[in-house]
């Protein structure tokens, strides 16, 4: 099995744009619930192009779901747990990879201030194909977040490191960093960017950065569970003598419940994040 881990750090976290009225915030009041979360599903497309002499081009289709719950210990303290499936084919070579993630964050949470926590999980990698072999990954970290009335400041830091991998190509000993933005143009509109850095080992040895970043819109109609989402992601991948980027849009449906609406999952439900498994995934197949 291939498992993802690298060393570094760095961020990137910066701001959707205001476009729209901020007015519907004061409706929301924010407070403990027993329990609330979403699930998801997901459909995307990705172009990797090499910035080398190569000039190699892989065009990946893929998707997923997955879902988020969040518990209230008491008026303070939530414990987030998170799992997801991510899968996608390499359309050139014509192999599927899929990543199942399973992440659980705990730590201390005011609705109207902010949060602070860790998180810690595990993630295993999947590769059918020309190339069949798998891989599994620990991952743990701390975070925190601030709330600024119609605004959400987000920051993550951690580790990763493989275990129990058939080959050593994975990502190991990798530090992460990643940081953004949410803002919500009314209750049910969010806009969020994002972005941030991870720095290791690649394929046992091999040195590697890696920048990445992030934009999505989610809208949910008011007394509506179902919200739509679209989103734009990217990264940059340099190592020793081959550097590609990647983009990769995506859309989907999440069914929202425990809170009424975007801004008040934000500061009371399960709105914690983690790194992309999809890409590490992906940034490990090329």
């Amino acid at each position: 099995m291939i498992l993802k881990s690298n060393t570094l750090t760095f961020m990137a976290g910066l701001a959707a744009g205001m476009i729209f009225s901020t007015s519907a915030a004061s409706a929301d009041t924010f407070g403990p619930m027993d329990t609330s979360g979403f699930v998801e599903i997901f459909g995307s497309y990705s172009d990797a192009v090499e910035d080398n002499s190569s000039g190699a081009d892989d065009n990946y289709t893929g998707g997923g779901g997955g879902g988020r719950v969040n518990f209230w210990l008491n008026d303070s303290h939530t414990v987030q747990i998170d799992g997801n499936l991510n899968f996608f084919r390499n359309d050139p070579d014509n192999d599927t990879e899929h990543a199942v993630e399973m992440v659980v964050h705990s730590g201390w949470r005011d609705p109207e201030r902010g949060y602070i926590g860790g998180f810690g999980g595990l993630i295993s990698y999947g590769y059918t194909g020309s190339d069949s072999r798998d891989s599994n990954q620990w991952i743990a970290g701390g975070e925190g977040a601030v709330y600024l009335d119609m605004i959400t400041v987000f920051a993550q830091a951690g580790f990763m490191d493989t275990f129990n991998s058939d080959e050593a190509e994975s990502f190991e000993d990798t530090y992460f960093v990643q940081g953004g933005v949410r803002y919500f143009a009314s209750s049910n509109l969010k806009l969020e960017a994002s972005g941030g850095f991870l720095s290791g080992d690649q394929y046992g040895d091999t040195p590697v950065d890696m920048p990445f970043w992030r934009a999505e819109a989610e809208y949910k109609p008011e007394d509506f569970r179902v919200s739509w989402f679209a989103a734009y992601e990217g990264y940059s991948e340099d190592e020793d003598g081959h550097e590609h980027t990647n983009h990769t849009v995506m859309g989907g449906v999440r069914i929202h419940f425990g809170q009424d609406t975007l801004l008040s999952f934000d500061r009371s439900g399960a709105s914690q994040v983690f790194l992309n498994s999809r890409m590490l995934l992906m940034a490990d197949d090329q």
